[in-house]
C-alpha cells in the first residue's frame, strides 16, 4: 500500500497515495484517529464503550460493526488497508 496521510487537527482529511478517501462519519473519524493515535491493539469492547459510552454494550458493539463497514474499500476490499480487524479487536 502506498503511504496514508491523515489530518485529525482542523479539516479532517485522508488521502492514500495523493488520492482523498471518504469517511463519512464523526464516530469513523473518531475511531480512525484514536487507533492511529494510540497505535495499540484496542479490544472492540473498549473501542464501543469509547464512542458509545451511553448505549448497551450490545448496542454499542452493533454500532462499532456498522462503523467499520464505512471505511474506504481498498484494493483488496476491506478496511485492513488501515488497520488489521479481527473479532476481538483492532490492530492499529
Amino acid at each position: 500500500m502506498t503511504g496514508l496521510d491523515v489530518r485529525l487537527l482542523g479539516r479532517f482529511s485522508i488521502s492514500s497515495g495523493g488520492v482523498p478517501l471518504q469517511v463519512p462519519s464523526t464516530p469513523a473519524r473518531e475511531l480512525l484517529g484514536y487507533v492511529l493515535v494510540n497505535r495499540i491493539r484496542p479490544e472492540r469492547a473498549h473501542l464501543a464503550y469509547l464512542l458509545w459510552p451511553r448505549s448497551s454494550e450490545r448496542q454499542a458493539r452493533t454500532n462499532l460493526r456498522r462503523i467499520l463497514h464505512q471505511f474506504p474499500m481498498c484494493q483488496s476490499g476491506c478496511c485492513r488497508c488501515f488497520f488489521g480487524v479481527s473479532r476481538s479487536g483492532l490492530m492499529g
